[in-house]
């Protein structure tokens, strides 16, 4: 028998930042994954936004986090030999009477004087179309590469003999007082990462979670040069080459990982109301978000089963979330430090 500290299971965002979590703290990981372009994390915009809504209110937790994922990020690149952390803004317009007070009355507040400011450069008003009216702020933001960070963290966990591309059959845990047995391994815990196929899965079914499926566009256009982000009516991505993620959509109806035309048409016409230029579209595709019914993470461990524990339910904001939250569930895994009450599993018990 193989032993192991912790068996992994999933490896998208949640699951790369706790498996990164645990190995800083010296335990030994086993990651399970099986590979699939089409997951929320691989084709998620990466966007960390602090502010949003119309009323401009700060992201959940943000003013603790954004110190956090600065320096995690940044650890990481190094670690992996790669580049996928990139510091950046929103140039955002803004609409009507309200949103437009809701920028002067928090411009000047000093908890917001970080994340909000006017642009010193309006000249990307020329590429876009419909912006009578409108005014144009910046949002501090950061950009998170999460194809090329998961890519480059699945090859630095087969350095390390730490990935098996398998999918978990949940019979096939062998569950005991002192650990868990799958095949020729054991482990102390085995710690649920699988987004929302969450919904599977025996030990933690029962909980809330609400998947949202969301779809977006890779186009290419030419005639835009822009370097920071754009939110007009939907965010427009520069990822290089004349190329732009562009997105995104709900649905929380049909739950597949399939694109469709109803969609790609829906994101086609905003795009077309956003710019004012020709565009090719070059990729299509969908993903299912693990959101929760409180809009909050299910982190901890199975009321019955103390060594099966759950790390899930990011939602839209796994890439700002998920290294804070990891560092947190890991505090309590091994030195039995408290939970976020807001993410606690005991909150639907």
């Amino acid at each position: 028998m193989i032993e192991k500290d912790y068996l992994i299971v999933g490896q998208g965002i949640s699951g790369t930042m706790l498996s990164y979590a645990l190995w800083k703290k010296g335990c030994s990981v086993l990651v399970v994954d099986q590979p699939s372009v089409a997951t929320a994390s691989k084709i998620a915009s990466g966007l960390i936004n602090p502010i949003t809504g119309r009323r401009l209110v700060k992201t959940w937790l943000i003013d603790t986090i954004w110190p956090f994922v600065d320096e995690c990020y940044r650890e990481l690149e190094k670690l992996l030999e790669s580049s996928f952390y990139h510091p950046t803004s929103v140039f955002r317009l803004l609409k009507g009477t309200g949103e437009k007070n809701a920028f002067e009355n928090k411009k000047e507040r000093v908890d917001f004087m970080h994340y909000l400011s006017m642009p010193k450069d309006v000249s990307i008003l020329k590429k876009l179309a419909n912006t009578s009216g409108s005014l144009p702020i910046n949002i501090t933001a950061m950009f998170i590469d999460t194809l090329t960070l998961l890519d480059a963290y699945a090859k630095f966990l087969q350095k390390n003999e730490s990935l098996v591309a398998d999918q978990i059959d949940y019979a096939a845990l062998l569950i005991g007082k002192d650990g868990i047995q799958w095949k020729n391994y054991t482990f102390k815990k085995v710690i649920f990462c699988e987004g929302y196929k969450m919904l599977n899965n025996p030990f933690f079914n029962h909980l809330p979670l609400t998947p949202a499926k969301g779809e977006r566009l890779i186009i290419r256009c030419k005639d835009l040069d822009f370097k920071d982000i754009v939110k007009h009516g939907l965010f427009l991505i520069p990822l290089g080459k004349e190329c732009f993620w562009v997105g995104t959509t709900f649905e929380w109806d049909i739950l597949d990982e399939n694109p469709t035309p109803e969609k790609r048409k829906e994101l086609i016409d905003r795009l077309e109301a956003a710019i004012s230029f020709p565009f090719e579209v070059v990729d299509h595709k969908a993903g299912i978000r693990p959101t929760v019914e409180d809009r909050r993470p299910l982190i901890g461990l199975h009321p019955k089963y103390k060594n099966i524990g759950l790390f899930n339910g990011m939602g839209t904001k796994g890439v700002s979330l998920a290294p804070y939250l990891a560092n947190q569930f890991v505090a309590f895994l091994e030195d039995a430090s408290p939970i976020n009450e807001a993410v606690r599993l005991e909150r639907y018990l």
